[in-house]
């Protein structure tokens, strides 16, 4: 299941959240940190935690955070999986749920897609598994 912190909540969570994105972004500016932690509090992002029940207790097996962007071109409203990761090994329906969760909350914004950039092939195979499509390839050059 996936749960969405309150911006009043991600301050208690900082430290992990911090440790995940710096495994799930490439190297990016010093300042990035400061940034996503802002937009977090204020609102502009989310922050998704993955968890599960078990016998033992709840399990968190993982975490995304979300922006919703507009697209000026085209007129429309996506919302950007801006880094995600996971903390265990993921199940497939823990995906079929959190891809879910995610469309319900950006069809509720307004959005015409759930958007993302990877380069991991396990992602790429988990969003054509759960009805994504996983045509395109994502390309940078440093300036």
């Amino acid at each position: 299941m996936l749960l969405l912190l309150m911006p009043e909540q991600i301050s208690r969570y900082w430290e992990d959240i911090k440790e995940g994105l710096s495994r799930a972004l490439p190297p990016g500016p010093s300042d990035r940190e400061v940034k996503i932690l802002t937009g977090l509090q204020i609102g502009y992002m989310q922050c998704w935690v993955s968890y599960r029940k078990e016998t033992n207790g709840t399990v968190v097996d993982g975490a995304v955070v979300t922006a919703l962007i507009n697209d000026q071109v085209h007129g429309t409203r996506n919302l950007l999986l801006y880094a995600l990761w996971a903390v265990e090994d993921t199940h497939k329906t823990t995906w079929d749920e959190g891809i879910e969760a995610l469309r319900k909350f950006a069809k509720g914004k307004g959005c015409n897609r759930v958007v993302g950039y990877t380069d991991q092939e396990l992602v790429i195979g988990l969003c054509r598994a759960t009805g994504g499509e996983a045509r395109y390839t994502f390309c940078t050059w440093d300036v």
